[in-house]
Order: C-alpha cells, then sequence, then structure tokens
C-alpha cells in the first residue's frame, strides 16, 4: 500500500501474514497505522522499513511488536531474515549464488508473505 488509507483498505479485504510497512507515508506515520492494528486486537509480525527512523521511531516500533528495524537501502536478503525472524521462520539454506547478484525482480516471493485477497 502507499497510503495508511490504502493499508487499511487491503487489510479488512485481505489475509495478510505479516506487515512491511515503511514510516513516511502520504497520509502520515506509518506507526499509526500498527498502532491501530493493536488497538483493535489484530497484531501481526511486522518489519519496519525506513530511510528515515530516529530512536524514538525504534522504541515506538518495539512496543508496538515490530521485531526488525530496517534502515534504506538494505539488502533483499535482509528483509527476507527480517520477515523470517518476525515470522518465527527459521532460516533458509544459504544459497549456492551470491545474493548481490540477484536482482530484485528475480527475488522469490517469501513463504508464507502472499497477500489472499
Amino acid at each position: 500500500a502507499s497510503s495508511i488509507d490504502e493499508a487499511h483498505q487491503l487489510y479488512r479485504r485481505c489475509d495478510f501474514t505479516a506487515i512491511c510497512l515503511d514510516l513516511q507515508l502520504p497520509d502520515g506515520h506509518g506507526l499509526s497505522f500498527l498502532d491501530d492494528l493493536v488497538r483493535a486486537g489484530r497484531q501481526l509480525p511486522a518489519v519496519v522499513m525506513t530511510g528515515t527512523g530516529t530512536e524514538v521511531d525504534r522504541q515506538q516500533a518495539s512496543k508496538l511488536g515490530v521485531t526488525s528495524f530496517l534502515i534504506k537501502p538494505f539488502a533483499l536478503a535482509a528483509l527476507e531474515e527480517a520477515l523470517n525472524d518476525a515470522m518465527g521462520i527459521s532460516a533458509p539454506a544459504k544459497r549456492d549464488t551470491d545474493d548481490a547478484s540477484q536482482s530484485e525482480s528475480e527475488a522469490a516471493l517469501l513463504p508464507g508473505t502472499a497477500v489472499n485477497c
């Protein structure tokens, strides 16, 4: 979703396994979406991805159950590891290919992260 409003709409229509969340969205701070879910008793595993996170953001995210706080730019492997950790999935076996050589378009969708709408 590209906004908090769109995230709320998708959340009402779709079955999510985990949330990847940016902090700076056009209609507000990304953690407000996560706070809304927590207040409604609907906490999901969450990973924050941001280019502008502060220590206050980290502390607030931690209080909301965020397990990883990634600062952009980051490697795709770091996101995969963060999502696996958030969802309690054991790390997959190391690949023979170098992660840096794998483009984002070639990256496989992580297990359990598909949106079922």
